[in-house]
């Protein structure tokens, strides 16, 4: 069970002090935990989830209600959708090229709280370099298969 939100979207750095690692490890718990959760909640598939890892966003059910959920979860976006610029910048501040694609989707918007977590998403993952995963840091961090 793997997914990037990507949230997307997690590196450890060689770098980072241990408090650092520490709290980085925490967001990955509590994003490892709203997956599980949300995953049982939104009723999205596995197919689904697979092809949100591999950026395909045509025939998704549930991935709106899903992503909102696990975002909203980790405290990501807020009620309404909108994206929460300090947690979803801080998380990928040290990575030059998540970061850029997170800024330029910051301010994207739907018709529904889960339309415009939805549309954030995709506008992150497709604004992402090719060679570069929504689900990456979840899976090499994770002791288990989190999608």
């Amino acid at each position: 069970m793997k997914i990037a939100i990507l949230i997307s979207s997690f590196y450890i750095i060689a770098s980072l002090s241990q408090e650092t690692s520490d709290h980085y490890k925490a967001v990955l718990e509590a994003v490892h935990g709203a997956i599980e959760k949300c995953e049982e909640e939104s009723g999205v598939s596995k197919e689904t989830i697979e092809k949100l890892k591999n950026k395909i966003f045509e025939d998704v059910p549930n991935a709106g209600d899903y992503l909102y959920c696990v975002f909203h979860s980790i405290g990501w976006v807020d009620e309404d959708g909108t994206v929460n610029p300090e947690m979803a910048t801080g998380f990928v501040a040290h990575h030059e090229d998540r970061l850029d694609s997170v800024i330029k989707c910051l301010n994207t918007a739907g018709d529904t709280p889960q339309e415009t977590v939805f549309e954030a998403y995709k506008c992150y993952a497709t604004n992402l370099p090719k060679d570069v995963s929504t689900h990456d840091e979840l899976s090499t961090v994770q002791k288990k298969e989190l999608l």
